[in-house]
Protein backbone atom coordinates (compact mmCIF):
# COMPACT_ATOMS: atom_id res chain seq x y z
CA UNK A 1 0.00 0.00 0.00
CA UNK A 2 1.25 3.41 -1.02
CA UNK A 3 2.00 6.11 1.46
CA UNK A 4 -0.72 8.28 0.18
CA UNK A 5 -3.65 5.15 0.16
CA UNK A 6 -2.24 4.60 3.61
CA UNK A 7 -2.95 7.77 4.64
CA UNK A 8 -5.97 7.83 3.39
CA UNK A 9 -6.91 4.50 5.40
CA UNK A 10 -5.61 6.05 8.73
CA UNK A 11 -7.83 9.30 8.37
CA UNK A 12 -10.94 7.62 8.02
CA UNK A 13 -10.09 5.56 11.07
CA UNK A 14 -9.07 8.38 13.15
CA UNK A 15 -12.09 10.40 11.90
CA UNK A 16 -14.48 7.70 13.50
CA UNK A 17 -12.46 7.26 17.06
CA UNK A 18 -12.83 11.74 16.61
CA UNK A 19 -16.54 11.71 16.18
CA UNK A 20 -17.78 9.08 18.32
CA UNK A 21 -15.18 10.55 21.05
CA UNK A 22 -17.06 13.37 20.61
CA UNK A 23 -20.79 12.88 19.93
CA UNK A 24 -21.30 10.12 21.80
CA UNK A 25 -17.95 9.21 24.57
CA UNK A 26 -17.44 5.68 22.94
CA UNK A 27 -13.89 5.06 22.61
CA UNK A 28 -14.01 2.62 19.58
CA UNK A 29 -11.27 0.01 18.34
CA UNK A 30 -10.52 -1.54 15.06
CA UNK A 31 -12.03 -5.59 14.73
CA UNK A 32 -8.52 -6.85 13.52
CA UNK A 33 -10.77 -9.78 13.03
CA UNK A 34 -13.04 -8.56 10.99
CA UNK A 35 -13.25 -10.76 7.50
CA UNK A 36 -15.34 -7.92 5.93
CA UNK A 37 -18.83 -9.78 5.31
CA UNK A 38 -21.43 -7.49 4.64
CA UNK A 39 -24.06 -8.25 7.34
CA UNK A 40 -23.83 -7.13 11.16
CA UNK A 41 -24.55 -10.12 12.42
CA UNK A 42 -21.90 -12.45 13.67
CA UNK A 43 -23.09 -15.91 15.41
CA UNK A 44 -23.00 -14.36 18.97
CA UNK A 45 -25.19 -11.35 17.55
CA UNK A 46 -27.50 -12.23 14.61
CA UNK A 47 -29.03 -8.89 14.28
CA UNK A 48 -29.50 -7.66 10.90
CA UNK A 49 -28.07 -4.41 9.46
CA UNK A 50 -30.93 -2.32 9.70
CA UNK A 51 -29.64 1.74 8.84
CA UNK A 52 -26.51 2.81 6.65
CA UNK A 53 -25.55 6.31 6.51
CA UNK A 54 -23.84 7.33 3.59
CA UNK A 55 -22.27 10.18 1.81
CA UNK A 56 -20.52 10.30 -1.78
CA UNK A 57 -17.53 11.83 -1.97
CA UNK A 58 -16.35 14.04 -4.94
CA UNK A 59 -12.58 14.77 -6.15
CA UNK A 60 -9.87 13.03 -7.75
CA UNK A 61 -11.05 10.10 -6.41
CA UNK A 62 -14.62 9.76 -6.28
CA UNK A 63 -16.48 7.61 -4.39
CA UNK A 64 -18.92 6.54 -1.84
CA UNK A 65 -18.34 5.97 2.10
CA UNK A 66 -21.21 3.97 4.39
CA UNK A 67 -21.95 3.14 8.26
CA UNK A 68 -23.97 0.28 8.52
CA UNK A 69 -25.29 -1.34 11.96
CA UNK A 70 -27.95 -2.75 13.33
CA UNK A 71 -31.33 -0.74 14.58
CA UNK A 72 -30.05 -1.19 18.24
CA UNK A 73 -26.21 -0.44 17.89
CA UNK A 74 -27.71 2.74 15.93
CA UNK A 75 -30.29 3.96 18.59
CA UNK A 76 -27.83 3.68 21.10
CA UNK A 77 -25.50 5.89 19.17
CA UNK A 78 -28.28 8.08 18.35
CA UNK A 79 -29.29 8.37 22.26
CA UNK A 80 -26.22 9.28 23.49
CA UNK A 81 -25.54 12.01 20.24
CA UNK A 82 -28.92 13.58 21.00
CA UNK A 83 -29.64 13.06 24.95
CA UNK A 84 -32.74 11.50 23.70
CA UNK A 85 -33.43 8.09 25.43
CA UNK A 86 -33.28 5.60 22.84
CA UNK A 87 -36.56 4.24 23.83
CA UNK A 88 -38.07 7.57 22.93
CA UNK A 89 -36.74 7.82 19.59
CA UNK A 90 -38.45 7.81 16.29
CA UNK A 91 -37.52 6.52 13.26
CA UNK A 92 -36.92 9.82 11.44
CA UNK A 93 -34.59 10.70 15.16
CA UNK A 94 -32.86 7.32 13.86
CA UNK A 95 -32.20 8.09 9.97
CA UNK A 96 -31.33 11.99 10.87
CA UNK A 97 -29.50 10.73 13.68
CA UNK A 98 -27.12 7.92 11.64
CA UNK A 99 -26.77 10.07 8.35
CA UNK A 100 -25.18 13.02 10.14
CA UNK A 101 -23.27 10.53 11.93
CA UNK A 102 -21.85 9.98 8.36
CA UNK A 103 -21.61 13.59 7.66
CA UNK A 104 -19.13 14.15 10.78
CA UNK A 105 -17.33 11.31 9.91
CA UNK A 106 -16.86 12.49 6.52
CA UNK A 107 -15.99 15.87 7.24
CA UNK A 108 -13.30 15.05 9.41
CA UNK A 109 -11.98 12.68 7.42
CA UNK A 110 -11.68 15.22 4.66
CA UNK A 111 -10.22 17.78 6.92
CA UNK A 112 -7.70 14.96 7.87
CA UNK A 113 -6.82 14.49 3.67
CA UNK A 114 -6.69 18.03 2.30
CA UNK A 115 -3.41 18.11 1.73
CA UNK A 116 -3.62 15.02 -0.46
CA UNK A 117 -4.50 13.55 -3.33
CA UNK A 118 -7.59 11.84 -1.88
CA UNK A 119 -9.12 14.96 -0.91
CA UNK A 120 -12.85 15.10 -1.63
CA UNK A 121 -15.79 17.23 -1.36
CA UNK A 122 -19.18 16.00 -0.17
CA UNK A 123 -22.84 15.90 -0.72
CA UNK A 124 -25.68 15.91 1.70
CA UNK A 125 -25.91 12.55 4.25
CA UNK A 126 -28.37 9.97 2.98
CA UNK A 127 -29.67 7.01 4.97
CA UNK A 128 -30.34 3.71 3.83
CA UNK A 129 -32.62 0.92 5.52
CA UNK A 130 -33.99 -2.18 5.07
CA UNK A 131 -33.03 -5.47 6.84
CA UNK A 132 -29.64 -7.19 5.57
CA UNK A 133 -29.82 -4.06 3.24
CA UNK A 134 -26.53 -4.23 1.15
CA UNK A 135 -24.33 -1.83 -0.85
CA UNK A 136 -22.96 -3.03 -3.95
CA UNK A 137 -19.92 -1.48 -5.98
CA UNK A 138 -17.93 -2.33 -9.11
CA UNK A 139 -15.12 -4.45 -9.05
CA UNK A 140 -12.88 -1.69 -10.71
CA UNK A 141 -13.07 0.05 -7.31
CA UNK A 142 -10.41 0.64 -4.10
CA UNK A 143 -12.34 -0.64 -1.09
CA UNK A 144 -11.44 0.26 2.78
CA UNK A 145 -14.01 -1.98 4.78
CA UNK A 146 -13.64 -1.61 8.97
CA UNK A 147 -15.69 -2.72 11.69
CA UNK A 148 -15.79 -0.43 14.80
CA UNK A 149 -16.48 -1.85 18.15
CA UNK A 150 -17.11 -0.93 21.67
CA UNK A 151 -18.97 -3.11 24.37
CA UNK A 152 -21.83 -4.05 23.43
CA UNK A 153 -21.76 -1.80 19.80
CA UNK A 154 -20.43 -2.39 16.59
CA UNK A 155 -20.80 -0.81 12.90
CA UNK A 156 -18.89 -1.09 9.65
CA UNK A 157 -17.36 1.63 7.73
CA UNK A 158 -16.75 1.33 3.92
CA UNK A 159 -15.01 3.56 1.57
CA UNK A 160 -14.64 3.06 -2.07
CA UNK A 161 -13.12 5.21 -4.97
CA UNK A 162 -12.51 4.39 -8.43
CA UNK A 163 -9.12 3.46 -9.22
Amino acid sequence: MNDQLETYNKAFSMAVNDVMSTMTGFEMEEDINYKGKLCCGSDADPQPCEISGAMILMGKNTGMATITMTRQTAAMIVSYMTGIPYYELEDNDLYDGIAELMNLIAGRAKALLRETDYYFEITPPFTIIGKNHQVVHKKQTHLLQKRFITSDLSFILRVFHVK
